[in-house]
């Protein structure tokens, strides 16, 4: 399995819990907005791993508030972290799936939208 995040201690944390558990994972900090990182990173992903057969797309950031007062810039960053990054993980992935005629993408939307 390979982590991908901003923030390399989280992925250490993560890749330590999988290793209690007798999973193993293979842990890159990466920012998903900016397109040559990702496609820096799924590179690595092929060279250690293998090709990808199944990307679940996560990646959100949440800023909490009353919609109206929301300010437009952290509406923006939110939609490059969710939207942004899940087109460069597809991108980045893709091509070698339709060579192999398999492979799977789940995009999983935000938790935050059911909180309010």
């Amino acid at each position: 399995m390979a982590l991908l995040a901003r923030n390399g201690a989280y992925l250490d944390t993560l890749a330590e819990e999988l290793a209690e558990q007798g999973g193993q994972a293979l842990s890159l900090p990466v920012d998903l907005t900016y397109s040559a990182q990702v496609t820096d990173a799924f590179d690595a992903i092929e060279s250690a791993m293998g090709p990808v057969d199944v990307l679940v797309q996560n990646a959100s950031l949440m800023h909490r508030g009353p919609f109206l007062e929301l300010d437009p810039v952290l509406f923006e960053e939110v939609f490059r972290v969710a939207v942004t990054g899940m087109v460069n993980c597809c991108r980045a992935v893709l091509p070698t799936m339709q060579v192999r005629a398999e492979g799977n993408v789940v995009v999983i939307g935000a938790t935050g939208a059911l909180r309010g």
